[in-house]
């Protein structure tokens, strides 16, 4: 991280009790990247908010789902060509975050 990681707030805490406990007191958007989710290339995003990553095996955790507001899907390339059927969490979060960094203020 060159020293990166001393500039990074980090919190350990209980996902679930922490969505649940602050849930109506922020309007910010959680998002989670999931098969479902809408093209994240397409989307439109804000530069604030929660991001949820699930592992390639399980995904986002069911207890974890209901709190996400804003569904996300990295898409395949080519479109419409066969490819690899998903990425690793380290490489889908470098993506989501690359995404979320070029396109917001």
């Amino acid at each position: 991280t060159m020293g990166a990681i001393a500039r990074v707030c980090v919190r350990e805490c209980d996902l679930s009790d922490f969505f649940e406990k602050n849930k109506t007191d922020w309007k910010l958007p959680v998002y989670g990247t999931l098969l479902e989710g809408e093209n994240i290339y397409k989307s439109d995003l804000i530069n604030e908010g929660f991001i949820l990553m699930g592992n390639e095996g399980h995904g986002i955790s069911s207890n974890l789902k209901k709190y996400i507001t804003r569904k996300l899907f990295i898409p395949s390339f080519p479109a419409g060509e066969q490819t690899s059927e998903s990425l690793n969490v380290a490489a889908a979060t470098a993506i989501v975050c690359s995404e979320l960094r070029r396109r917001v203020n």
